[in-house]
């Protein structure tokens, strides 16, 4: 028990026992937690409290019935009272005193009976002050005692309010903000207090179509800021499903039909947007790391010999094996393969309307050899209302940005695939050394580049646009502001990724070409290298020694690995020299060198001409 609710019925029972003393409340409330004793109940104890009782009692039957009937009905700290009432009996002097102050108080049951109890003073003398507040107590006590009828609930909320406020004079009542009163759960939920209402239902059959339609349009609008309606009603969610609506089956068919579609919105209706930025834009890193591990020996092959089926089962095994398996939208997520590359396509795009326009169009896509990875792009099934904002053309944009974020990422791994076979080259003391080292130099030019671009597109450009596209929806007042700024969203991405420009969209794919010209030469001459090696190791190497080598077993042995070493670099030497290696990679970097320069001193001249201040970020990455 705390304290508080000792001191509360301290202040109880010396209201019912009239006690009026110097002393408080606060007395015997500190006396009672100074001695008391735990006290645990047991069936023992509570039958030996009522058996004293029933003893102690004239009428022992009627107690006992009385204390059963309790009991049945499960009351609170009955047996702890009844535990008091076996020590009350034993203790005389408490015993004889509320005997006697029971028989007081029954003795001044009316004002009548209090009054006639008062002792006056003679009419001749004086009434002292304290005689009179006493007499002044007595008669309130008497009157409020003879008042009939409970006071009403706002008296008796009056009266504690003043009360507090008496307790309280220099402490302000808080003022809550304006948000307890909206929204007095942020449970990020349905409000559970949206059912409540006490408005009078008509039922919906009953109403013609016209306020049919304007009554459910007004609970649609209130179900979309998470608050139930009259005629349609929220469910829990359960598990990770998605919510359930119960609408009222006397709603006409058409109507029915109407609000069908529209409360998936009620649901998920940003997530949906985010589900399409998490795979058209590389928001899930390690999704694409599974999915272009799984798919890079498919994506190889041309597209007439591609198996569509297999691409979507690797897909959906990418998407099971990664963090994209928590987002309720990815069965959504189909593999299209476009007829056209992207160069292709977005030349097109930027054509249309003008001179080239009618060349473009005639150019059959069955003249061009295209690989998987070339025509590879995401798509996505966008249902209705979604597809008024989402819709084909929308979604078009957004697979010509992963078009090209997914063509940087296969030339980052290719960069990367050569430096792991570079690897094997540094074993060896080759006399050609600086030649490889001007491989690995330009590789690693070639590296950074890709991978800054990457950067300054991911984190540059998309992902602060997509933040300005979230404020900007959560200001949108009408389906006109949101198509609005979700075009607008999608234009800034594409303008500065240098997607709508035909010039800096060719030099960036030359600036490509040459990397993956350079990286499958660099494949080709690590593959013959580690072929023609792996012969001469297995002829040098024959008969190494079996069981724990002696000292001499050792000495014999790094002498073999040193003269195999000094041949294969010699091996390796006569192959670089036979193959023109050295003119090959100033060829590649001088083509590397220009189409860069070009690329940044266009990019320069853009940006001023065009106040583009965005793309010179470029420059100084």
């Amino acid at each position: 028990m705390s304290e508080f609710r000792i001191h509360h019925d301290v202040n109880e029972l010396i209201s019912l026992l009239g006690v009026h003393g110097s002393e408080g409340a606060e007395l015997y409330t500190d006396l009672l937690q100074k001695n008391r004793t735990p006290y645990v109940t047991t069936s023992v104890s509570a039958h030996s409290a009522k058996v004293k009782i029933a003893e102690f009692s004239r009428t022992p039957e009627d107690f006992l019935k009385k204390y059963e009937e309790l009991k049945s009905k499960n009351l609170r700290n009955l047996d702890p009272l009844v535990y008091l009432l076996s020590k009350l009996t034993e203790d005389k002097e408490t015993l004889q005193y509320l005997q006697q102050n029971a028989k007081d108080r029954a003795e001044i049951p009316t004002i009548s009976a209090a009054a006639s109890s008062l002792a006056l003073p003679p009419g001749s003398s004086k009434i002292s002050m304290q005689e009179l507040e006493e007499l002044r107590r007595q008669l309130g006590s008497v009157t409020a005692s003879t008042t009939s009828g409970p006071q009403p609930v706002e008296v008796q909320r009056k009266q504690l309010r003043d009360k507090l406020n008496k307790k309280n004079v220099g402490q302000p009542i808080p003022v809550f903000p304006q948000w307890v009163y909206e929204r007095p759960t942020l449970t990020g939920d349905f409000s559970s207090l949206s059912n409540t209402s006490t408005d009078v239902t008509v039922p919906i059959g009953t109403l013609p179509l016209p306020a049919q339609e304007a009554s459910i349009v007004e609970d649609l609008l209130y179900v979309l800021i998470g608050v139930d309606g009259r005629y349609i009603t929220s469910q829990p969610i359960a598990g990770r499903h998605i919510r359930s609506f119960i609408v009222d089956s006397n709603l006409d068919m058409s109507i029915k039909e109407l609000v069908s579609r529209i409360l998936p919105l009620a649901s998920s209706y940003s997530t949906v947007t985010r589900s399409i930025k998490h795979y058209f834009l590389m928001d899930q890193g390690d999704f694409f790391v599974h999915f272009m591990d799984l798919t890079e020996e498919e994506l190889k092959k041309k597209v007439e010999d591609i198996i569509p089926t297999r691409l979507e089962a690797l897909l959906e095994l990418a998407l099971r094996m990664s963090t994209a398996n928590t987002d309720p939208f990815k069965d959504d997520l189909k593999i299209e393969l476009m007829p056209h590359d992207l160069i292709t396509q977005l030349l097109r795009v930027l054509a249309i309307e003008t001179r080239q326009e009618k060349a473009l169009i005639n150019v059959d896509p069955t003249e061009l050899e295209l690989s998987g990875l070339e025509a590879f792009s995401f798509d996505y099934i966008v249902k209705w209302p979604l597809s008024l904002i989402i819709s084909r053309k929308a979604l078009t944009r957004y697979q010509m940005l992963f078009r090209h974020m997914f063509y940087c990422k296969h030339v980052e791994r290719l960069l990367c695939n050569v430096w792991i076979g570079n690897k094997a080259a540094k074993q060896f003391s080759l006399h050609s050394a600086k030649w490889f080292a001007g491989a690995f130099t330009l590789r690693q030019r070639m590296l950074n580049f890709v991978q800054n671009i990457q950067y300054y597109m991911m984190f540059e450009v998309m992902e602060p646009t997509w933040h300005i596209l979230e404020k900007s929806l959560k200001l949108a007042s009408n389906i006109d502001d949101v198509l609005g700024y979700h075009t607008s969203f999608l234009d800034n991405c594409l303008k500065d990724c240098m997607l709508t420009n035909p010039e800096l969209l060719k030099m960036f794919s030359k600036l490509m070409s040459v990397c993956v010209m350079f990286t499958n030469c660099m494949q080709r001459f690590t593959q013959s290298m580690q072929l023609e090696t792996e012969m001469q190791r297995l002829t040098l190497e024959h008969g190494t020694m079996m069981g724990p080598p002696t000292q001499s077993e050792k000495t014999e042995e790094a002498m073999k690995k040193k003269l195999t070493s000094k041949f294969l670099a010699e091996h390796v030497d006569a192959f670089q020299s036979s193959t023109g290696f050295e003119s090959t990679i100033n060829n590649f970097d001088n083509n590397f060198s220009i189409h860069l320069m070009e690329l940044l001193d266009k990019l320069s001249m853009y940006s001023a001409n065009d106040c583009e201040h965005n793309i010179i970020n470029i420059i100084y990455r």
